[in-house]
Order: structure tokens, then sequence, then C-alpha cells
């Protein structure tokens, strides 16, 4: 797979996509977008601008060898199935280019899986196995940094999330810190229920998705039960704010301190010095006969 797709040209797109071509020479390139309208096109142009400027169709002309025999050396029926084979091959999505660090993610995620031995098959691989890739990278790009918040509500997340840490750090281009607990309850399970979603795919029930089945049901499972606790906790704490009584009691934040006392005092307060050395421990007093209050001088600027 090259390190960046997008850059690939014709030419190069049509030797990695039909190996077994090799002894035909590559004359010509038609793209369009439509079968029945195909313009000819240079087979150096990159196939992303190629198919962003004249369409999604592209059709090959293929020419045999200079010595004419590779004609001979398979039937067209051959040929045609070598192709098929081909375009049917296992394989996963194609990365992107490293732009930042979530493309870098999306191109980890990639490896992992491949690591794992999944793969979809022919174009398969641009559509369904695409939009999974795309939805375990937004999940993991969501949650990182926030994995312990999980642990500390008894939500066990799947071990491999932990290698996917260490991606989105905004403290790093905003200049201030995430706060960990400020994720929303209906982001969560949004992430959920797109995990969900793809485990409906027919392609889980092939044996080699089957034992990584379990780790994406346990994320997304994990998912639905966090949110869960997190709009528990938000209807509670509605409830209390248009509560008409106090949720909590006086008693339970009332608090009494010791102060030790000090050697030196200023003669602005000997009388009050006088009256609080002649009470008993925990006496109560009125002060505000001895206090004097003098009035603020206020300048206006």
């Amino acid at each position: 797979m090259p390190a960046d797709p997008g850059k690939e040209s014709i030419r190069a797109f049509y030797e990695r996509r039909f190996p077994d071509f090799s002894e035909y020479s590559l004359a010509k390139a038609f793209l369009g977008r439509s079968k029945d309208s195909l313009d000819q096109i240079d087979l150096e142009v990159e196939v992303q601008q190629a198919v962003s400027t004249f369409g999604p169709f592209l059709k090959y002309i293929v020419i045999a060898g200079e010595s004419g025999n590779a004609c001979c050396s398979r039937s067209v029926s051959e040929v045609l199935m070598a192709a098929q084979r081909n375009l049917c091959r296992p394989r996963l999505p194609s990365k992107k280019s490293s732009l930042n660090k979530r493309d870098d993610l999306y191109n980890n995620v990639i490896d992992f899986l491949e690591e794992q031995g999944l793969s979809w098959k022919g174009d398969h691989a641009d559509t369904l196995g695409k939009k999974f890739v795309s939805v375990l990278v937004d999940c993991l790009w969501y949650i990182d940094g926030r994995v312990h918040v999980f642990e500390k509500q008894s939500c066990k997340l799947p071990d491999f999330v932990t290698q996917f840490q260490g991606y989105n750090k905004p403290e790093l281009s905003k200049h201030r810190k995430r706060v960990a607990k400020n994720m929303s309850a209906s982001v969560v399970e949004a992430h959920s229920s797109s995990l969900f979603g793809c485990l409906q795919s027919a392609y889980w029930n092939g044996s080699n998705f089957q034992s990584f089945k379990p780790y994406v049901e346990r994320l997304a499972g994990c998912l639905t039960e966090y949110s869960d606790k997190l709009s528990s906790q938000n209807k509670k704490v509605k409830k209390n704010h248009h509560s008409p009584v106090p949720v909590r009691q006086l008693s339970e934040t009332l608090s009494a301190s010791i102060i030790k006392k000090s050697g030196m005092s200023y003669p602005c307060y000997d009388k009050l010095v006088h009256i609080l050395s002649n009470l008993d421990s925990y006496e109560h007093t009125c002060l505000s006969d001895i206090i004097q209050i003098s009035p603020v001088n206020v300048t206006h600027l």
C-alpha cells in the first residue's frame, strides 16, 4: 500500500491493482462520469486529481508485449478471471496522508487491524471497511486521555484501547488543559450506537472477524454503560437545582476551628481583646456595639 494513495499516478495505480498483467503493456487510460462517456487521460496524472476532475469510471487499454507471445500465454477468459480474483483479493482501506495526529491514529488503527488478520474483499475495503475504521477512530479519538474516567466508574474497556492513547492532546495547540469530566452523555451514546451499527454487517460472521468482534462489542457496551451513568447524574443534578428545599442540611456545611492565641495585638483592638479575654470558652457575645465602622473613601478616577 503506498504511503500516500492520493499522489499515486494512473499508471502506478494500474501496476498495483493488476500485478498479474505484468506481461502486458499499458497503452491508454480513460476516465469519465459514466461507463458510456469516457475521456482519455494522461497516465502520469495523479489518481485523486483525475477522478475529481473527470469522474470515477476508469478504463485501461493494454497491449501484448514486444514478442507478441503474451497474447498466447493466457486466454481472454484467464485474463478476466485473474483480474476478477485481484479485485476480490482481501485488503484494508487505504491510508491517509499524515497531516495531523488524527490521521496518524487512522493509519495506526489500519496497521493494528492488519496485525489482527482483518481485511475486506475487493471494494468492500473502501466502503464497509473504511466506515468501520472511521467509526472506530472517532471513538478512540474522543475517549483519548479519558480512559481513567471509565475505570473509576468500573467500565472496563478492551485492552487494545490503551495503545491508542496520546493522540488527542488539545492542550498542545490551544494552550489549555482539557477537563477529563467534560464528556457528553449524548456524544458517548452516539459513538456506542455507531459501533453497534457496524457490528450488524454480515462480514462480522466471517472467521477472521469473529475473534475481534467481542472486543468491539465490549467497547460499545462500555460506552453505553458510561453514557447511562452520565445521564443519571445529569438528571440528579437538574432535580437538585429545581428542588424547593435545600439538598444539603445546614449541619452538613457547618464547621468550627480553633485559632491559636497571638502574642501581639494592635491598640485599636484593646477593647475587643479585653471583652474576649473575659469570656468563657464558646461563650457567645455581640460585637456590633464595639466595632466601629469607618466610612470608605471612594476616589473616582
